[in-house]
C-alpha cells in the first residue's frame, strides 16, 4: 500500500515534528509511515497536504 492508500484506510502512522529554524521561529517535518513527506511552516500547512494527498 502507498501512502495515500494507508491514509485512506486510517493505517498511516502520521507524525509532525516541530523543528527550530532560529530564534522563534519553527518548521513542521511530515513523515508517514517513517517516510519524509516534507516540511511546512505550520501544523495547518502539513494537515493541508495530508488532505491533499487523500483527495487525489
Amino acid at each position: 500500500m502507498d501512502a495515500q492508500e494507508l491514509l485512506i484506510a486510517g493505517k498511516a502512522r502520521v507524525v509532525m515534528d516541530p523543528i527550530e529554524r532560529g530564534t522563534d521561529s519553527y518548521a513542521v517535518v511530515l513523515k508517514i509511515n517513517g517516510k519524509y513527506f516534507g516540511e511546512f511552516p505550520t501544523y495547518t500547512a502539513a494537515a493541508n497536504h495530508i488532505e491533499m494527498l487523500v483527495n487525489e
